[in-house]
């Protein structure tokens, strides 16, 4: 609990700080702020299911003020994946931030990668929010966000599109058994039926296990864990890109010299490592004598 709440926060500060210094903070800078915003953030989300299920679910209050700053936290991050999607966007590493988030209007072009790259992230963080605010404050005074007639339109919508393969090949089963034991009836005509019903239920009963599939995968916990994975490699990935082009870009200076901001957050990760250590070594220590190691299996 120690460690991701202070995953939690040094995210939120980078975030904050990012934010307070956008006049003079460079783009280039701004997007690895992001990257290690983000890294951060999943470290946090990682733990925050067994956290919630543990610890908050007992007190409401730790659970509450936790989950306010991490609708902050997807909030802030929401908004910063705008000015990526702007097609000047790190056209110069060395531009001040403020420059691409003072200049939204007409910059943005549907026909590129970039921007359907932050269509697509902005869905998914929405999507987040919602879910995370649904975990965070499940309570009848927040009802209303989840059970009004838009969300529910729109969840009775996403239903009826998931269940028509099935409901057709249910339907196509239905009639096929109609035809074949209808009277013959115009041979051509009823020939025509046949052979149209069973395609439909082919292709349907195909549809409709790819379906099935699919949500299972999306809801599974391996598929989440993979989500994780891709965020985390992603992260790292752009943040050696973007160091890596950073000198043919004209960006200056050593960065891998370590100074005051950098020496003191690794220092301080000696707190949960430690807390980590004496709870592991405390919990050893008290096991009475016979104490059976193999029930812990069960």
């Amino acid at each position: 609990m120690t460690f991701s709440d202070q995953q939690l926060v040094t995210g939120f500060a980078l975030l904050i700080v990012g934010y307070a210094q956008m006049q003079s903070l460079t783009e280039y800078h701004f997007d690895i702020v992001d990257s290690l915003t983000t890294l951060a953030f999943v470290v946090h989300d990682s733990s925050s299911g067994i956290v919630r299920a543990s610890v908050m679910k007992k007190h409401h209050t730790v659970k509450r003020w936790r989950g306010g700053i991490v609708i902050i936290f997807m909030t802030l991050t929401l908004a910063t994946a705008l000015p990526m999607g702007n097609q000047y966007w790190l056209y110069s590493y060395g531009m001040p931030t403020k420059c691409v988030w003072s200049q939204f209007g007409g910059n943005y072009n549907p026909r590129t990668s970039r921007f359907w790259n932050m269509v697509i992230t902005m869905v998914l963080q929405i999507w987040g929010i919602a879910s995370t605010f649904d975990d965070y404050f499940q309570s009848q005074h927040v009802e209303w966000i989840f059970n009004n007639s838009g969300i529910l339109t729109v969840q009775s919508i996403a239903l009826k599109v998931m269940t028509f393969p099935r409901d057709m090949y249910l339907r196509s089963i239905a009639t096929l058994d109609r035809e074949l034991n209808s009277p013959a009836g115009v041979l051509w005509a009823r020939w025509w039926r046949v052979a149209w019903w069973r395609a439909v239920k082919v292709i349907s009963y195909i549809t409709a296990a790819a379906m099935l599939l699919l949500s299972e995968i999306l809801a599974s916990e391996a598929f989440e864990l993979q989500r994780q994975w891709a965020l985390l490699l992603g992260s790292i990935y752009r943040i050696f890109l973007l160091r890596d082009r950073a000198p043919d870009e004209g960006m200056e200076g050593d960065e891998n010299a370590w100074g005051f901001g950098q020496a003191v957050p690794v220092f301080l990760l000696i707190i949960p490592l430690s807390a980590l250590l004496e709870s592991s070594y405390g919990k050893s220590a008290r096991r009475p004598n016979g104490f059976d190691d193999t029930l812990l299996t069960c």
